[in-house]
């Protein structure tokens, strides 16, 4: 062996050791878990250990000129054996094109000793690393070192590929070097690498662990809790916790133990040093964020992660089965008070019929003194039906021997067992008692006095189909009644519409309650007026109806007589009653009754009309009675006015139109004080606040009066605005100077003027001179003084006329 030789190769492979350390930084840089795109990765790799290659290439040793050696043989074997197919081809590529860069005799062989050593280590690979953390330990360092000699040994037997004599030369000289110094080489890497591989087989695996760990930490559907077995602080916690108690992550793990107990903080320490040293299970209650407690158990007991000592607790809420438990235990006694405070009566038997529970309810509706415990019970309930065959008693048997539930229908009553032997309505349900095994256990009677009920079914009835305030049948009966005598047996079938006339004004004038009593006069003037087998309904607001069956038009027509004549002698003395009527008759099967019905409408209408003016002017007359029947100062107050104000509207030129409606405000301005109770209209005594308050209402009602009649329409401002002052002191509005209606300005003046010198209930009279003074002291501030100077000089010249 030449020495020297061997020395030389062995300086040239050791100056090429870091660069093969290289490829084992490339495989522990590039593990096979890393996230970016594997093909890319492994170019990558195979593209640095070509490099790499080239590097160990250009540090040879030179044995003869085109023969150079270096550990490029090792950098391929280790490549194929730990780095794959795809970083070995690109590395071969590399390194090859080197080689033949390089040149000389050995060009051919060097460039198979990288494609030899490139597929042998692929082959180990193959066959002997399967990737698993298993198969890399069972991997031996003599393996590696047999494996190295048996690759080094192609490489020397490739040697002979030379051209000749340099192959058997070359042979010569290099095979105990390469054999000797290459193999413990590559042994030395791969045993390395291989130790590389298994500490990240076990990294991985910890890591696997570790993310199941956390995985079953946080999917675990109970509460998990890592606990400082020493300060109770909450080192880790799952997302359960979270979701039950309320809190984000960070607020969790800034809590300690004691936060989240009901317990003292001492109780809580002391329960965590217990558990920690053997152990514990504890039922307690746990506070959530809201302020909300659930109850808990906590199993706890100590743990150690990656050398740190735990307490670890896994919580569960058992709210929802302690309050079963509680609602369990608690379940005799409702159901007791149940029993007891049952609305309805309750009667429990045994498989006999024997009673053997009754709860209060059932003994009052019964009238029993004691609880008859042991009675049959169709002996204590006296139940019948005079509609129905099948007795009380068979019922019973149905539900104890047939499995037979009966419920009654209203027909039912019950003899009571007081002394009178009350009879009272009933229903009831008798059902057996059913369990899994299905055996008789008895049944239960469970009643219902419904005596009351049905009065107040009956009553309802009668509401239904009656009108509240007038009692006679409303629009719904009557329409019904319609359908049912519409027929050809009922002819001639007759029916009279009516509307009640000056409803409006009544409402208006003397307030909805007075309109209500005329609805009801004329509702008993339609009942008088017709036979008790007629039908008789109050058909809208103000309108009523009529329906005689088997009356001719001719009969009808007295009725119409006697309505007329009954509201003529009627005793309602705010008015009197007034009414149009229409009549329609049908004699015909093929009529439709309801355009008879439009028929009669039609000549309650005309009536109204044709009757309209005079009778709104015999209302006007009976409201005008009316108020001067209330006060005295009113009858000579109108007339006074009348005349003053006639002769003041000549004195201003008014127009025919303008002087009517004067002398007409002159008798009505007043109109409203209809509405005025006679005690104030007639009070001596100074008048309160209160009272002038009541009073000044009577120009808005004394409007709203004179609005519903056609022929006063036009006064309705003018009566409204007739106390407003010139300065915007007046009421109703307070309206001011010329917004104020002319006319209503105008009677202003007159209306002062009549009282200052007529006087009235709680003023004295006063001279004229002094009635004028007076007016000429407020012009401009209640009165117009453009019109009040007129007045003044129209007063002035008439006296001095006189």
């Amino acid at each position: 062996m030449n020495l020297d030789l061997l020395f030389d190769i062995t300086i040239a492979f050791l100056s090429n050791t870091l660069l093969l350390m290289g490829i084992s930084i490339v495989y522990s840089l590039f593990p096979n878990s890393l996230s970016f795109n594997t093909r890319y990765r492994k170019i990558i790799m195979g593209i640095v250990v070509g490099i790499i290659g080239i590097a160990i290439m250009s540090n040879h040793y030179e044995l003869a000129p085109g023969l150079v050696f270096d550990a490029r043989s090792v950098a391929m074997l280790l490549t194929g054996m730990f780095l794959g197919l795809i970083p070995t081809i690109i590395a071969a590529i590399f390194m090859s094109i080197f080689r033949l860069f390089i040149g000389g005799d050995g060009a051919f062989v060097g460039v198979l000793w990288v494609l030899a050593s490139g597929v042998v280590g692929l082959l180990w690979r193959k066959f002997r690393l399967k990737g698993s953390l298993l198969q890399s330990k069972s991997i031996r360092w003599y393996e590696l070192y047999l494996y190295g000699l048996f690759t080094q040994f192609i490489m020397v037997l490739l040697l002979l590929l030379l051209p000749y004599p340099k192959n058997f030369e070359t042979f010569r000289q290099v095979t105990a070097p390469i054999l000797i110094i290459y193999p413990i080489g590559s042994l030395l890497i791969a045993q390395f690498m291989i130790t590389q591989r298994v500490r990240f087989f076990q990294n991985q695996k910890t890591l696997e662990s570790e993310v199941q760990y956390r995985n079953l930490f946080n999917d675990s559907q109970a509460i998990l809790i890592l606990l400082n077995p020493q300060s109770g602080k909450i080192e880790d916690t799952n997302q359960a916790s979270l979701i039950q108690y309320g809190y984000t992550r960070d607020e969790m793990l800034s809590l300690h133990a004691y936060d989240l107990s009901t317990l003292s903080k001492e109780e809580v320490k002391e329960a965590i040093h217990q558990s920690f040293e053997v152990g514990s299970y504890s039922q307690v209650q746990h506070i959530r964020k809201d302020g909300s407690i659930m109850d808990v158990e906590i199993h706890s007991g100590p743990t150690v992660i990656n050398g740190v000592p735990y307490l670890y607790s896994t919580i569960i809420d058992v709210s929802s089965i302690e309050e079963s438990k509680r609602l369990f235990l608690d379940a005799d006694e409702k159901l007791k008070a149940t029993f007891q405070s049952a609305g309805e009566g309750i009667i429990v038997t045994d498989e006999n019929g024997h009673i053997s529970l009754i709860n209060p309810k059932a003994k009052e509706i019964m009238a029993l003194q004691d609880d008859s415990i042991g009675n049959k019970i169709f002996n204590v309930c006296r139940i019948h039906s005079a509609k129905q065959n099948k007795p009380f008693k068979e019922h019973v048997y149905d539900a104890l021997r047939k499995n037979i539930t009966f419920k009654s229908d209203q027909t039912y009553s019950l003899i009571s067992n007081d002394d009178q032997n009350t009879i009272k309505a009933i229903d009831f349900t008798i059902s057996p008692i059913n369990t899994k095994d299905e055996l008789n256990h008895g049944a239960i009677l469970v009643i219902r006095d419904i005596t009351l009920e049905l009065e107040q079914q009956e009553e309802i009835r009668y509401i239904s189909q009656h009108d509240f305030l007038t009692g006679l049948h409303n629009r719904y009966f009557f329409e019904a009644e319609i359908h049912r005598l519409d027929t050809e047996r009922q002819l001639p079938l007759t029916l009279i519409l009516g509307d009640v006339n000056g409803l409006k004004l009544v409402n208006d004038t003397f307030t909805h309650l007075e309109g209500d009593n005329l609805l009801i006069e004329i509702a008993t003037i339609f009942k008088k007026a017709v036979r008790q087998e007629d039908i008789v309904a109050r058909w809208g607001g103000d309108e009523f109806v009529i329906l005689l069956p088997q009356t001719s038009l001719k009969d009808a027509q007295k009725v119409y007589d006697r309505i007329k004549d009954l509201c003529i002698k009627s005793m309602y003395d705010v008015i009197t009653p007034s009414i149009s009527v229409g009549i329609a008759t049908k004699t015909d099967p093929d009529e439709d009754i309801f355009d008879i019905l439009k028929i009669a409408e039609a000549k309650m209408y005309r009536e109204k009309m044709a009757e309209g003016k005079s009778m709104r002017s015999n209302l006007i007359a009976t409201l005008e009675h009316t108020i001067i029947e209330k006060s005295y100062e009113t009858e000579s107050h109108s007339k006074n006015m009348m005349s003053i104000a006639e002769n003041f509207g000549a004195y201003l030129n008014l127009s025919q139109d303008d002087l009517n409606s004067l002398s007409l405000l002159a008798r009505l301005h007043d109109i409203g004080k209809i509405s005025v109770s006679n005690a104030l209209l007639n009070k001596l005594e100074p008048l309160t606040d209160d009272d002038w308050d009541k009073i000044k209402i009577h120009s808005e009602t004394g409007a709203r009066i004179v609005k519903a009649i056609p022929e006063l329409k036009q006064l309705t401002n003018i009566i409204l605005h007739h106390h407003e002052h010139w300065d915007g002191s007046g009421y109703p509005h307070n309206l001011k100077g010329e917004t104020i209606p002319y006319l209503s300005r105008i009677i202003s003046i007159v209306d002062a003027y009549e009282v200052m010198i007529s006087g009235s209930t709680y003023k004295n009279a006063i001279s004229l001179q002094a009635a004028l003074t007076e007016l000429g002291n407020n012009k401009g501030t209640q009165f117009d003084p453009t019109l009040t100077d007129k007045f003044i000089e129209m007063i002035t010249t008439n006296k001095k006329d006189d």
